[in-house]
């Protein structure tokens, strides 16, 4: 961990922070020193599903709470995080109506069948909690299940045989920065030297150091090398995409653990994440438009068939509206078959860790439920402990264009 990050976070916190001790090195001292982080792990757990799902950050949303808690506008700990994390997401709307195709020539003289196509009628958006919880009629207990099922039933209010909505619950980050987002809800609550500290110190992870235990899988710096394959952005083969993929084979899986960008990760990745990286390498844009989360993901892609998947497709446990309470959904890419069986590579948690890995790395499972695996499927094997299986059930199509 950086001593200066813990230092100069200490005076900002020590007095919030009142339950879960953590012991860490302070300031440069020899002496361990607790410091405190705001939240007890079952309590953020609630932060972290829902930043996986909806690609919201999940240390930023904690951080805006414990200075709202502060300055007494909620109690820590209570409070539903969904309110929090909806004042960074926008609700996008598209609305069209069937007409016949303007560039179809019809010969009076002929029967023709006319030919109907989509025309956007309407395209508007909302943005922020309170918004969002009007249009899609939801109340202030609402949990990840409640939105997207609130979001499936308003597009097909919109539906009709001559009508069709389409609505995507996306996050205003990265096209907005942090700072921007929390100044655009809370500057009348929280003063400008308090919005530059959220800011502050979401950027440099300190959460995720508190809640994480603070080693080096975590604090930003990657594990190893990473042997990129040659391509060339937006002009790749499925193979290539499997082998940017494969590249970081048990590398460590971190919940939350985001890295946008082409190149190496910048630290560890959680599921989403790695999906996102991926496709990043081989496009240069993410499946999820944005910060990851596996439900934003969902809503991107097309359903398609377990006998359509072909490599690069993405498998999901659940839809966005199913995810059982305490749970979270899990992504992962296709790969192919090995040894006849369906297989994704995917970063998985805990359940495919080992004794030195134990929060999960990037895997390739059989999805059987039943077996473990080792081979490559591009070739050969990984010097690895054996990879659990997997068991994803729906299967999407990225809308990405592959030469292949």
């Amino acid at each position: 961990m950086k001593k200066w990050l813990i230092c100069g976070a200490v005076s900002l916190f020590l007095p919030l922070f009142l339950i879960l001790t953590i012991v860490v090195l302070v300031c440069g001292s020899d002496a361990d020193k607790p410091i405190t982080a705001p939240l007890t792990p079952e309590q953020a757990f609630g932060y972290y599903s829902i930043g996986q799902e909806l690609g919201v950050p999940w240390d930023l949303m904690i951080l805006v709470d414990t200075y709202r808690a502060e300055a007494g506008a909620i109690v820590l700990g209570e409070s539903n995080p969904m309110l929090t994390a909806l004042n960074f997401c926008k609700l996008e709307v598209k609305d069209f109506i069937l007409i016949p195709d303007p560039e179809q020539e019809l010969d009076p003289d002929e029967e023709q069948e006319i030919k109907w196509i989509w025309k956007e009628q309407a395209s508007y958006s909302y943005e922020g909690t309170e918004k969002l919880l009007s249009v899609l009629n939801l109340g202030a207990a609402s949990g990840t299940t409640d939105v997207f099922s609130a979001v499936e039933r308003y597009e097909q209010a919109g539906t009709s045989e001559k009508a069709k909505r389409e609505v995507l619950l996306t996050t205003l980050m990265p096209e907005r920065s942090a700072l921007e987002v929390i100044g655009l809800w809370y500057s009348n609550l929280l003063s400008s030297a308090q919005l530059e500290e959220i800011s502050s110190l979401y950027a440099t992870g300190y959460l995720r150091d508190l809640y994480m235990e603070a080693d080096d899988r975590i604090t930003g710096a990657w594990i190893g090398d990473v042997n990129l394959p040659d391509l060339v952005v937006g002009e790749v083969h499925r193979a290539q995409l499997i082998a940017v993929a494969a590249s970081i084979v048990d590398a460590p899986y971190l919940l939350g653990g985001k890295s946008p960008a082409i190149g190496p990760p910048r630290g560890a990745l959680d599921c989403s994440g790695f999906v996102d990286w991926v496709y990043v390498q081989a496009f240069g844009t993410t499946v999820s438009g944005g910060l990851g989360g596996t439900a934003v993901q969902f809503q991107r892609c097309t359903p398609i068939a377990e006998s359509e998947l072909q490599v690069g497709d993405l498998g999901f446990y659940y839809r966005p509206s199913d995810v059982p309470a305490g749970q979270y959904n899990h992504v992962g890419i296709y790969v192919g078959r090995i040894d006849g069986k369906p297989a994704f590579i995917h970063c998985g948690g805990p359940y495919w860790g080992y004794p030195g890995k134990g929060t999960g790395r990037v895997v390739v499972s059989i999805n059987d439920a039943r077996t473990k695996n080792n081979k490559n499927p591009l070739g050969g094997s990984f010097n690895v402990p054996a990879m659990n299986p997997s068991n994803f059930r729906l299967f999407m199509r990225p809308q990405f264009q592959f030469l292949d």
